[in-house]
C-alpha cells in the first residue's frame, strides 16, 4: 500500500501526517495512564522511538538526512525537546484535553517568536487572531479559580517553547533557500 502511495505524493503526505497524528495521540494517552513512569522518562522513550523510526527510514526506505543550516536545526531540536518534556509534564499534571488544547496554541507563539527570530512582520489580522487565541487558552485554564493547575502552566509553556522551535525551523528554511540562490 505504501509503495502505491509513493506514486501520489499528496496522498503519501496525508498518509504520513495521519500516521504521525495517530502515534502522537497514542503516546499521549499512554503517558497519561502509565502511573509509574514520569514525564521525563516518557519523553526519553519517545525520542528513542523517534530515532529508531528515522534510522529505519534512512537505512531501509532510502530517505537521506543532510542538514545544511545546522544552527537553526540544532536550536529547533533543543527547543523542541524542551517543548516535548513540558508537554508530557502537562499531560501528567492536567487532563489530556487541557494539555493538548494548550499545546495546540503553539501557532500563536510561532507568530510572536518569528518577529524576533526572522524579523517577520505582524499584521492587524494576526494580532486579532493572537488575542482571540489567547482568550480561548485563558478560558481553558480557568485562571479565576483559587488554585493553579501546574499541568496547565506546563501546557502553555510547551506551546511557547514549541513556537520558538518552529520559528527556528522557519529560520533554517529561509536561510537554506537563500543559500540555494
Amino acid at each position: 500500500m505504501i509503495s502505491k502511495l509513493k506514486n501520489k505524493p499528496v496522498l503519501y503526505g496525508y498518509f504520513l501526517t495521519l500516521g504521525s497524528g495517530l502515534l502522537f495521540t497514542v503516546s499521549t494517552v499512554f503517558a497519561k495512564y502509565v502511573k509509574r513512569i514520569d514525564a521525563c522518562e516518557i519523553s526519553f522513550v519517545r525520542f528513542m522511538f523517534g530515532i529508531a523510526i528515522v534510522l529505519f527510514m534512512r537505512n531501509f526506505m532510502g530517505f537521506k538526512v543532510r542538514p545544511v543550516v545546522k544552527k537553526g536545526l540544532y536550536l529547533r531540536a533543543v527547543y523542541n525537546s524542551i517543548a516535548v518534556i513540558l508537554f508530557y509534564l502537562a499531560v501528567q499534571y492536567s487532563s489530556i484535553t487541557n494539555a493538548n488544547l494548550l499545546n495546540m496554541t503553539y501557532p500563536v507563539f510561532v507568530a510572536i517568536c518569528s518577529v524576533f527570530v526572522i524579523n517577520e512582520k505582524i499584521t492587524l489580522k494576526i494580532i486579532i487572531a493572537i488575542i482571540l487565541s489567547m482568550l480561548g487558552a485563558v478560558l481553558i485554564i480557568k485562571p479565576f479559580e483559587i488554585t493553579i493547575n501546574y499541568g496547565d502552566v506546563f501546557g502553555i509553556l510547551s506551546a511557547a517553547v514549541a513556537g520558538l522551535a518552529i520559528a527556528y525551523l522557519k529560520f533554517a528554511i529561509i536561510f537554506f533557500s537563500m543559500v540555494q540562490l
